[in-house]
Parts: structure tokens; sequence; C-alpha cells
């Protein structure tokens, strides 16, 4: 339907990681070919505040003031474990600023997501300079919540104006219609510490957040520390169980696609070789994907496979860690991976 026209919203895509996309250079550039063929749906989801200072997002101007405290399932941790759709939020008061930066720059609804709390503040949801909502974020009892506003599609100015404790998971900023991708990826983030996140609760804001695809694309940090060993793959194998049951839970439906992690090198006295367990990682990811009903995209393998990254290194594609894109490298799997979508839906289109 939206390549049709005829969709009432955007095709959303959610993007879950690491520190290789927490920039939101290659979720971004995903963003841009996608956007750039079926039309730009905005910015999507972003964090609250930024929860860490390489987490950025492309697709907004992003300005916040204030007292805001940042809490990440791999960062701050928060007593509650009750991270938002995008495993961190924000906490205190003050003024934070949006303003899409997608090609149109437009906007027709703005979806602020929030914990109602005991002794919660409130906040004004402010477009333009007036006041479209006023938000009570006091309850008896933690319960995650939702603002919604309807706007005119056109360029918007908006700003939330928070008094009191205010508890914040992120906005969604959307269009009618085309695509958005929403990058939550933490620096720092692993299988591991996303389960921090409270299942069920993660789970209603994925079903609220009504997602086509989901994306998770991890493991550059569990890569340094598993060996490979039958043992490390059967803890890591009951993981990611945990970690697409209520992915797959909220949107039965809808579909997911695990992304494995780049080849990696390391050091063996003066001798650089591949990293040994990440074959055994990739082969356990793309086993439980397709146990889940997930897809799978093999980056390992697409890039060469078992030493890839120290080939790409000479070519200047990845960074002197072996573990992180450059400008070009992150090109070229954004543009890689964006290619298999794309094919893979016109394989289903002409089904």
């Amino acid at each position: 339907t939206t390549e049709q026209g005829t969709a009432r919203r955007p095709t959303r895509l959610s993007w879950y990681g690491d520190s290789v996309s927490a920039t939101d250079a290659l979720p971004g550039r995903i963003r841009a070919r996608l956007q750039d063929v079926f039309g730009d749906g905005g910015p999507g989801f972003v964090h609250a505040v930024a929860p860490h200072r390489f987490n950025h997002s492309l697709a907004v101007a992003r300005t916040s003031s204030g007292s805001w405290r940042t809490f990440g399932v791999s960062l701050q941790n928060v007593g509650d474990h009750l991270y938002g759709l995008g495993n961190a939020t924000a906490e205190g008061q003050g003024t934070i600023k949006l303003s899409a930066k997608t090609p149109s720059g437009k906007l027709t609804s703005v979806d602020v997501y929030y914990l109602a709390q005991p002794s919660g503040g409130t906040a004004e949801l402010d477009v333009d300079g007036e006041v479209k909502a006023t938000i009570d974020t006091s309850a008896e009892k933690k319960t995650a919540r939702f603002e919604s506003v309807r706007v005119p599609d056109g360029d918007h100015q908006v700003a939330l104006k928070a008094s009191g404790k205010v508890r914040l998971f992120g906005f969604a900023l959307e269009r009618d219609a085309g695509v958005v991708v929403d990058n939550m990826a933490l620096v720092s983030a692993t299988a591991k510490n996303m389960l921090l996140n409270q299942a069920e609760h993660w789970q209603a804001q994925l079903a609220h957040r009504e997602t086509d695809l989901v994306l998770i694309m991890i493991g550059t940090n569990e890569a340094q520390w598993l060996s490979g060993s039958e043992r490390s793959m059967a803890e890591y194998e009951e993981i990611w169980k945990k970690l697409l049951t209520p992915v797959r839970a909220a949107r039965p439906r809808g579909a997911c696609l695990v992304v494995s992690p780049l080849d990696q090198a390391e050091a063996d006295g003066d001798e650089l070789k591949a990293r040994r367990g990440m074959p055994a990682m990739v082969a356990t990811q793309r086993k439980v994907a397709f146990e889940l009903g997930c897809g799978f995209w093999d980056t390992f393998t697409w890039m060469g496979g078992s030493g890839a990254s120290i080939k790409w290194r000479k070519r200047g594609l990845v960074g002197t860690d072996f573990a992180h894109l450059s400008g070009r490298g992150t090109a070229m799997v954004a543009d890689g991976l964006a290619d298999a979508l794309v094919a893979g839906y016109k394989a289903y289109k002409g089904r």
C-alpha cells in the first residue's frame, strides 16, 4: 500500500544495534535509500535525549535543556527495568526541541512515549509555539503511556516542556505515508543486556509502535569474549531466543530480520588473525532467527567471511579496531542490505 499510495501510515522499520550503527550512519543510509524509493515517512522514533554522546539521529534535529538524566540497557541502568521502545529512557525536567531533517522536512503526527508514575510531573507538547497537549505523568503505579497529536502535513517545530519529574522514552515523528527507519542502536549494546528491558514492557512498546520490520544487528561486543565453544554458544542461543520472543509476540504478522555482525580481527602476538568465535556466533544467530520465524542477512559472509576485516582494513573500509566501519565501509554495507531488502520486496510482490 505504501508503494501504491493508499497507505494510511508509513511503513515502519525499527533498527536495534550496537556502536556499529549507533551514530545512525548505517541505518541512516538505509533510511535515505528506502525513502528515495518509497517516499519520506518522516524521522520515525527517536530517543527523547541522546543516551550517549555517540548516539545520533540523522533524521531529526534534537536539542535539550534542563536537568535530564539518561539511562540505557548498556549504559546507566535503571532499577525498574522499564527502558521503553528504544532501550533507553530520560528523566528530569526542562525542554526538548525537535524538527524533521528527512528530505521533505515534514510531519503529520507526533507520538510521545512516556512513563506515568507516582509523583510524576507534567509536560506540555508544543507545536509551532502552540500547546497541543498537556500530559499529566502522575499515576498510582508505573504505567507506560502515549500521547499523540495530529498536525497538517508540513514543516513543524516540536517542543516538549516538562515540569517536575517526567520520564520519557522517546518521540515518533511521522507523515501519513512513505517509509521510516527508527534507529534504536546503543553504544555497548549486546544481546544479553538488551534483555534488561523488561520483556512484557518491551513487547507492549513494540506492539504500540506497530513496526513492520524489526532489524537487530548485535555482536560487535560479544565477539570480544565469546570463544565459539559449544558451551558458550548454547548460552548465546538461549539469550537470542529470549531476545526475539517478545519481538515475534508483539507483531505476529510483522517481519523481523537478524543482521549478522561484521567479521573482526584480533592480535596473536605480532600477527593479526581472524577472531575465532565469529563463525559460531553467526551460525547461532542464523539458527535462532530461522527457528523463531525471522529472516537472516549474513553480513559476515557477504563481506568475505573469516579474515575479511583484515582485507577490509587494507582497503580503508574498517577502522584500526577491525570492528567499526569507515564511511566507505558503512556505505557498502548499507547499500548491500538496502539492495537485499528491495530485492526481497520485489520477489515477494512478484509471487
